[in-house]
């Protein structure tokens, strides 16, 4: 039985993902996710 609310966390944040694809700001996540990895090294 899973939690309501982590259900609900599950959806907006799928949803901020289809919006960040859709008004192509996943240049600005690849830009984070480089600066984690040059970060972790």
């Amino acid at each position: 039985f899973l939690d309501v609310s982590f259900v609900v966390w599950i959806c907006v944040l799928f949803f901020f993902f289809m919006l960040l694809s859709r008004y192509h700001m996943h240049d600005l996540v690849a830009k984070l996710l480089k600066v984690q990895i040059f970060m972790s090294v």
